[in-house]
């Protein structure tokens, strides 16, 4: 089955997966004393592949849509990560990417009639006096 995701901005780029957990769980936590329904299933703080420094944003999963919802609602009362106010919103699905079209460029291959002969290189002509020829 297919959690539900939400995404956080706004991150300072040092944030690690962990601190994130900690602040988030903080907010989230239930004080009814029943089962912690707004438990995020898993933090990630997306980084950058080449220097590994966080890129500013993270997803964070739920069991239930209402959950996540809920979860949107507690998160944008002012959480504040590394000195940062932090933005949540459900996750959209990233779209699918169409196929590039091609470009309209016109055609510039030369058009034959395949029916007409095909042209032939000029071919050397003689004078009459086979001593200089034309071309």
């Amino acid at each position: 089955f297919g959690f539900t995701q939400v995404h956080l901005s706004g991150l300072p780029t040092s944030v690690t997966d962990a601190e994130l957990d900690e602040e988030v769980k903080v907010v989230l936590h239930d004080d009814s004393g029943g089962a912690d329904l707004l438990a995020a299933q898993s933090v990630v703080v997306v980084r950058d592949r080449n220097t590994g420094e966080g890129r500013g944003f993270a997803f964070l999963s739920f069991l239930t849509k209402e959950a996540a919802d809920r979860a949107v609602e507690k998160l944008n009362q002012g959480i504040k990560v590394g000195g940062a106010e932090v933005v949540a919103q459900l996750s959209q699905p990233k779209p699918k990417k169409k196929p590039a079209a091609e470009p309209d460029l016109p055609d510039l291959r030369i058009k034959r009639n395949r029916f007409a002969p095909a042209r032939k290189h000029a071919e050397k002509t003689t004078c009459s006096d086979k001593s200089r020829t034309m071309q």
